[in-house]
């Protein structure tokens, strides 16, 4: 498996996603996109994007919190609490479009908790976003 990052801009500034890529990486390839937990964009959201790489997919994690993760419930709760809700859609937004213009995949959503909200969001705002499901 092989991992990359890619950066992109939105209104709030500068942010990136965490990309997990299979082995025999081709346009044939489907393209995951996981919304991390409250926790951020941590080794486990990171570990589980390479469980999708090692089974094909171009799993592909946007950093809703912009580099910050946290190590208890009480920073957890600040960080999803200070997440602005048309920030964290942009970010997956731009996930999606950079995404789609470096790989050419079709796209599936996964969530993790305490991101429902902006995976129902993300399934009836944003067109390009795919088929989402549950995990």
């Amino acid at each position: 498996m092989k991992n990359e990052t890619l950066n992109f801009d939105t209104a709030n500034g500068a942010t990136t996603a965490y990309v997990a890529l299979p082995e025999e990486a081709n346009s044939n390839n489907r393209a995951i996109i996981i919304i991390h937990e409250y926790w951020g964009l941590n080794d486990h959201i990171k570990d589980i994007a390479g469980r999708y790489a090692s089974e094909g997919f171009t799993a592909v994690a946007p950093d809703l919190y912009r580099g910050k993760t946290a190590k208890t419930p009480d920073e957890a709760t600040k960080l999803m609490n200070a997440l602005e809700l048309e920030d964290g859609l942009e970010t997956i937004a731009k996930t999606i479009t950079t995404a789609t213009e470096k790989y050419n995949r079709r796209r599936h959503f996964f969530r993790w908790q305490k991101s429902g909200c902006l995976r129902l969001f993300c399934g009836l705002r944003i067109r390009s976003a795919g088929k989402f499901k549950k995990f």
